[in-house]
């Protein structure tokens, strides 16, 4: 977590290093040699009295270096100064940091922006918590006490395709509106009643929004898909096959398939691949890990895979995409046996996952 706090007077710079110090303890998350980085600043002449870092630039250039890098802004001080020092960065929902106020005496934590998605309304409930102030949130889905489907999908890794369709399934489930429910996944725990669950989206009447969670696509109207992060790519590829050429191939093969790419979680090959030039720059591309198997550990594993003699004697082991795919998803269900094309193969079987309530 990378958080910074502004404080603009004596009684504000105080308050402002105590809750430095609360950020700073292991209750909020990552170690700073994990990563955490937590920096209280303040106008120049209260700075030094708390250990605080100077604002040499003005408010303004200060805020707009913090927002491109920081996750939480908490302003201790008065609200307007906060939302006129905002106002310029705000951008979009999705990319926007957590902006938190707190009053000077530490008796109210505001939520300002990105209270679902930023976590702001979470943050501001935690810090209220340790300051002993109340927390003040004033998303519609959290005062009334409904389902939220953007906090949902944070919490459980799951991918939003459509935040003005997340907004429609909020407006209905305020208004009382039915609201479907479909996952092919395992749900664990229970269902909220503004939403009423299914087993086939055919069984949810067109015109009324559904919630999917997969990682195929589906063709559907007024639909809010949600994907998770679960399935393996098995990459195979003649050596020096080009980034363009493998990302052509797949592009085509998951389409087909009906495979979303926000789905790829992994990808995995023989260890003679481990270096592979193309390979390493989709994944790159992809932004998902890539490793690697001997071919004692891919003959291992159990299942019937296609088989190519060529591939034996070139590598040791008859099927390698395939292989590679089923381990890399710990024996989870196909979703693409293996294709081949333009010296690439690929297959893509998807891990056992889980959603929560």
């Amino acid at each position: 977590m990378r958080a910074a706090l502004v404080s603009f007077s004596r009684q504000g710079g105080i308050l402002a290093a105590r809750i430095r110090e609360i950020l700073r303890s292991p209750e909020w998350g990552e170690s700073p040699e994990n990563g955490k980085s937590v920096e209280a600043y303040a106008l120049p002449k209260f700075a030094w009295e708390n250990g605080q870092i100077p604002i040499e630039t003005g408010l303004a250039a200060w805020c707009r270096a913090r927002w491109e890098t920081d996750e939480l802004l908490i302003f201790v001080g008065a609200s307007g100064i906060a939302v006129r020092t905002i106002a310029p960065c705000v951008k979009s929902k999705t990319t926007d940091p957590a902006v938190l106020v707190v009053d000077e005496r530490g008796q109210f934590v505001i939520s300002l922006l990105s209270g679902h998605l930023g976590g702001a309304n979470a943050w501001a409930e935690q810090l209220a918590a340790a300051l002993g102030a109340a927390p003040v949130i004033t998303t519609a889905t959290d005062v009334e006490g409904r389902f939220a489907v953007d906090v949902w999908a944070k919490a459980n890794g799951l991918m939003i395709d459509s935040q003005g369709r997340a907004k429609e399934v909020s407006a209905a489930v305020l208004a009382g509106e039915p609201v479907g429910f479909f996952c092919d996944g395992i749900v664990e725990g229970e269902v909220p009643p503004e939403l009423t669950q299914v087993t086939d989206p055919a069984d949810w009447p067109e015109e009324r929004l559904l919630i999917i969670v997969s990682p195929r696509n589906w063709k559907r109207e007024r639909v809010l898909q949600l994907t998770p992060r679960c399935v393996a790519l098995g990459l195979g590829c003649r050596r020096g096959v080009s980034a363009e050429v493998l990302r052509a191939r797949m592009d085509g093969w998951l389409t087909a398939a009906g495979i979303r790419p926000e789905s790829l979680e992994r990808a995995a090959s023989i260890d003679v691949k481990k270096n592979e030039t193309g390979i390493l720059s989709y994944c790159k591309e992809k932004e998902i890990p890539y490793e690697t198997y001997t071919a004692e550990e891919l003959l291992r594993v159990p299942g019937e895979f296609a088989s190519s003699a060529f591939v034996q004697s070139t590598v040791g082991v008859d099927n390698v995409c395939e292989r590679a795919a089923a381990l890399a998803a710990d024996g989870g269900a196909w979703l693409m046996r293996k294709q081949a094309g333009d010296g690439v193969t690929a297959a893509a079987a998807c891990r056992r996952w889980r959603v929560r309530f």
